[in-house]
């Protein structure tokens, strides 16, 4: 059965909670994503045999999820679909019948008829990661207004992570749902993967999107400031800093289509765009792939944008290096990408405002761009609002 026929009848179609899905497939070591997007209508999962799991950032395989770490595409992770969930009210789950063995799904359907209760990924690894002190991260900060300063680069995304205790009482598949309804607009997304871990986002960024109808979309999103009591974005007025920084991302978008010779493309924008309690400046790019005959735009933007300079900066190779000097914390999964490719469409987003799960605290990550007229104080200020998105709706159990 295919992902992108999944809404389709199906003699083998069967029912349960979205909670029972998932941890049949965990009792049975497989990698797990649950998912809503902007785009499609309720919650969607996957999971997959853990020798299904493979390597692939091409965007040639079909109907499954794809996973990318920063910096590091050719470590992305593909998950098939092997087994399928959608919940649009009742909730129902499907196989792959190509390729899930009789043996195989009757395991499955035994584990969520019993109820099996399996292990999230990677919360008992251990923790290597570090922690910048205020102090230290606005050092960092102003390390890089120098080099900006210098002409080392036009403009640095510094981040950090931070530690958070594990809420009381904390259900992981509770709290993807919490972030769910919180922010219908975005991509909120749950996974869990044996090489990666257990991981929660809810992102407004589209990374590259495709439709039925060959549409191609990217998007400059830049430029932070709290959403504070403005009720329309139209509202909203932007300083001189966060309209430099987004224009950055919106040029290194126009030069990646000048790099493959592509003048056929609309841009949209800038705008002001809500996110949880976050205001944005936001371009759209859109491209006719079939008017501009470029079926593998989508493959070729996707190699010359991630990271883009939304989470990387400008430069990008001048950039990188720096951060891999001056960053101590591993990345991980932020600022990488994830979303789910099918036969007629696909949806990558950039993985901001995004949590790590441990087995005793939650290691939140966030970040800024940084321009020549970037206030050290006002950018760690700013990496606490961005916390705070997923902070102010999983601390509530």
């Amino acid at each position: 059965m295919k992902f992108s026929e999944l809404s389709k009848p199906s003699s083998y179609t069967l029912s349960c909670a979205l909670d029972q899905f998932v941890m049949a497939a965990l009792h049975l070591q497989m990698a797990v994503v649950c998912w809503q997007s902007p785009q499609k209508a309720g919650i969607h999962a996957l999971a997959c045999m853990p020798e299904r799991v493979g390597s692939n950032s091409d965007l040639s395989q079909k109907d499954g999820f794809l996973l990318s770490p920063f910096a590091t595409p050719q470590s992305a992770e593909w998950y098939p679909a092997d087994f399928m969930y959608e919940e649009q009210g009742l909730g129902s789950w499907s196989f792959d019948d190509l390729v899930v063995d009789e043996a195989t799904r009757t395991r499955f359907e035994e584990a969520i008829n019993q109820k099996s209760i399996g292990n999230w990924h990677g919360l008992n690894a251990k923790n290597h990661n570090y922690y910048a002190s205020r102090e230290e991260y606005e050092d960092l900060v102003a390390k890089s207004v120098i080099e900006i300063e210098k002409h080392t680069f036009l403009k640095c995304v510094t981040s950090r992570a931070a530690l958070h205790p594990l809420p009381v009482g904390f259900n992981t598949i509770e709290a993807f749902k919490k972030l769910a309804a919180a922010y219908p607009k975005a991509f909120v997304c749950l996974v869990s993967s044996p090489k990666h871990g257990t991981w929660l986002c809810a992102t407004p960024e589209t990374l590259i999107s495709t439709d039925e109808k060959g549409i191609f979309r990217t998007m400059a999103l830049a430029g932070t400031q709290a959403k504070n009591n403005f009720q329309h974005e139209k509202d909203v007025p932007w300083k001189q800093k966060e309209i430099e920084e987004q224009a950055l991302v919106s040029r290194y978008i126009i030069n990646c289509f000048k790099k493959i010779r592509l003048r056929e493309f609309e841009e949209i924008g800038p705008r002001t765009r809500f996110a949880g309690n976050l205001a944005h400046l936001c371009s759209e790019f859109v491209v006719d792939m079939n008017k501009t005959n470029f079926q593998e735009l989508p493959r070729v933007m996707l190699e010359l944008l991630h990271p883009t300079s939304a989470v990387c900066g400008m430069p990008k190779e001048a950039a990188l290096g720096f951060l891999n000097q001056h960053e101590k914390h591993d990345r991980r999964l932020y600022s990488g990408y994830l979303g789910a490719v099918t036969e007629h469409s696909t949806h990558l987003f950039v993985m901001l405002r995004c949590v790590q799960l441990l087995e005793h605290g939650l290691i939140f990550y966030a970040g800024g761009g940084i321009v020549a007229d970037s206030d050290p104080t006002k950018e760690w200020e700013e990496t606490l609002h961005k916390m705070n998105t997923l902070l102010s709706v999983l601390d509530k159990f």
